[in-house]
């Protein structure tokens, strides 16, 4: 039973949350679905009145071409929101130059209101955004990841200009290649078993505050009828004295796959940089690999990057008009990348980001003056990527990639006053568990202390997973397990309902994506759905409930990627809807969910192509 205490804590919230919805029935501008999974508590369950399409065959209607790029696109949900009589969908987007815009169309017609033509410029350095905004009133708050690209011709769309080929060790032939239509460079070793190490190097100046972030991508591929090429890896290196000494900023090995590998780190702490503002060095990337006694092999290179980073907090006011306005709230100097979503509550915005290898910050921002204050664990392995947070009385409750759950007084944001780790904590615990790459999923229980938090981990190796049940006590922040099944590879945000978890599995690669529905108390697993693309489904899913049958909404992150419809029979699930059916040139990876509101699904892809289903 609730302590006095507690009690009068839930019965407060009840009431706040009456007059909450009291003042938004009375607003003119209502918002459904403002922010990921809709609330604070990441439900992502929507009632009556809304009424999304439910018959097998909806009106579908798309909205192509907004510029894209093959790594961009639109990689958040939409934001759904009525104003007046009608529903809008608000839409995050990066193009092929890097600016990233935020779109705005009306679901009944897609028509563009005015202020709105070719989107508003929210950034013009961005790379791909994965943070989701917050819609707060008339005002959308975004977290930006700033990118300044420090290297000429990082593509190698048409030639190797501003590069300088070299080969260290082997004797391979290095050039251009054309590889299809996407450019790059090839390295091409003969038989001989001998051990390959080149690559190309440029000139960079970098500024002495700079947080620097390096990537590339590498495919190693062998000749017809030779074995397969050993020792394959990535390196990649830095001089400042001309090239005299190298200090080795990455250093990666791979298994061979036939595919593209990728090197993505932040590189700050290896730059030995002086009290001068700027300072040159030369860097250069290299893949290195053996062929094999009589056999070939080769290793494509491209997309090498070296870039500055800086976080944003922005905000757009006067969304429902016609002169929306861009503003800063904060600059922050950390480095790295906002990848989770924005939660808003009472003034502040609470958001994480991610560094890769190096230790990412949680942050709570002020939206009026821009001041903040951030958590870190001081451990380089944590970093925050998709992991939103949730809100659990006066407490903060999030993941992050060192497979640790962490609960902050949001007062403070400083103050840690729970964690739990997955993959250590004798209370329960799975020895293969990973980073938390989902949002912190809430359940109120009434008249317990022993509320409910969901979320999905995914192993370092990415060959398995699991959904987590964890007891939050509202009250004071302490944590408890309570279940955890395998479900495999998950960065999906599970949705309760009615008894009930709805959540998603797999990753890009996966051949064989499912929903699963799992009893929310036991974590028995209640049926699974194998879902009939390939592509993992990494988005978290819509549940909509229409007083007789409920219904799962989710994308597939695939290059035929879907957005999916599906109905809870009860013991099993059946097909609503795919779309687009078959193939389409507009298909492609859809790594975010659906915003629902009205009678409108919406979601977009990595192409730019924007899907209306009613």
């Amino acid at each position: 039973m609730l302590t006095g205490s507690s009690m009068g804590k839930k019965l407060l919230a009840a009431f706040l949350t009456l007059m909450l919805v009291v003042f938004a029935a009375s607003s003119a501008f209502a918002a459904d679905w403002p922010r990921f999974q809709k609330d604070n508590s990441n439900s992502g369950v929507v009632l009556s009145p809304d009424s999304p399409p439910t018959n097998s065959n909806p009106n579908v209607a798309t909205v192509n071409n907004l510029t894209h790029a093959s790594i961009c696109g639109t990689d958040v949900p939409p934001l759904v929101v009525k104003e007046g009589n009608d529903e809008y969908a608000y839409v995050l987007n990066t193009g092929e130059d890097g600016t990233s815009r935020v779109h705005k169309f009306k679901c009944s017609d897609r028509s563009v209101p005015s202020g709105w033509t070719d989107g508003v410029v929210v950034d013009n350095n961005g790379g791909f955004q994965l943070a989701t905004p917050v819609i707060v009133g008339s005002t959308m708050y975004l977290g930006i990841s700033d990118i300044v690209q420090k290297l000429l011709n990082t593509g190698f769309d048409s030639s190797t200009a501003n590069w300088t080929t070299y080969v260290d060790t082997g004797s391979p032939t290095i050039a251009w290649d054309a590889n299809g239509g996407d450019g790059c460079v090839k390295i091409n070793q003969s038989a001989g078993n001998t051990l390959t190490k080149a690559g190309v190097y440029q000139q960079v100046t970098l500024n002495k505050n700079d947080k620097v972030r390096m990537a590339m991508r590498i495919k190693f591929l062998k000749g017809s009828g030779s074995n397969n090429p050993s020792g394959l890896k990535g390196r990649v290196l830095a001089s400042n004295n001309g090239g005299s000494t190298w200090t080795e900023l990455k250093y990666v090995s791979f298994s061979y796959t036939g595919d593209w590998s990728y090197i993505n780190t932040d590189v700050t702490a290896f730059f030995p940089f002086t009290a001068n503002e700027t300072d040159t060095y030369l860097v250069k990337f290299q893949p290195e690999f053996k062929s094999g006694s009589g056999s070939t092999a080769y290793a494509l290179l491209d997309d090498c990057c070296l870039y500055a980073e800086n976080l944003k907090v922005k905000k757009i006011t006067g969304i429902d008009g016609s002169n929306p306005t861009v503003s800063t709230i904060a600059e922050i100097g950390d480095g790295g990348q906002f990848n989770t979503p924005l939660l808003y509550d009472d003034g502040y915005i609470y958001l994480g980001s991610w560094k890769g290898g190096v230790e990412g910050k949680y942050y709570k921002v002020n939206v009026a003056d821009g001041t903040y204050t951030s958590f870190s664990t001081n451990n380089p392995a944590e970093g925050y990527y998709w992991a939103g947070a949730a809100l659990v009385g006066n407490y903060i409750v999030f993941g992050g990639d060192n497979s640790t759950i962490h609960v902050l007084n949001k007062s403070s944001m400083t103050e840690e006053v729970n964690s739990y780790n997955i993959k250590t904590d004798q209370r329960g615990y799975a020895s293969d568990a990973g980073y938390i790459r989902s949002s912190i999923c809430y359940r109120d229980v009434p008249d317990s202390n022993n509320d409910r938090i969901y979320f999905t981990d995914r192993s370092t190796s990415g060959s398995s997973g699991y959904l987590w049940c964890l007891t939050i006590d509202s009250s004071d922040g302490t944590l408890n397990h309570a279940w955890h099944t395998s479900i495999g590879y998950s960065t999906s945000t599970p949705v309760y309902y009615d008894g009930r978890i709805y959540v998603g599995k797999g990753g890009v690669s996966d051949s064989q994506p499912k929903v699963y529905c799992i009893n929310a108390d036991s974590g028995s697993i209640i049926w699974t759905y194998d879902v009939p693309t390939a592509g993992g489904v990494q988005s978290s899913p819509v549940v909509y409930y229409d007083g007789t049958n409920k219904y799962i909404y989710f994308t597939t992150n695939g290059t035929n990627g879907k957005g999916y419809c599906i109905r809870d029979d009860g013991n099993a699930a059946s097909l609503v809807w795919s779309i687009p059916s078959g193939t389409s040139p507009e298909n492609s990876f859809t790594l975010q969910g659906m915003g629902v509101s009205g009678e409108y699904a919406v979601w977009g892809n990595d192409l730019g192509t924007i899907y209306f289903a009613y």
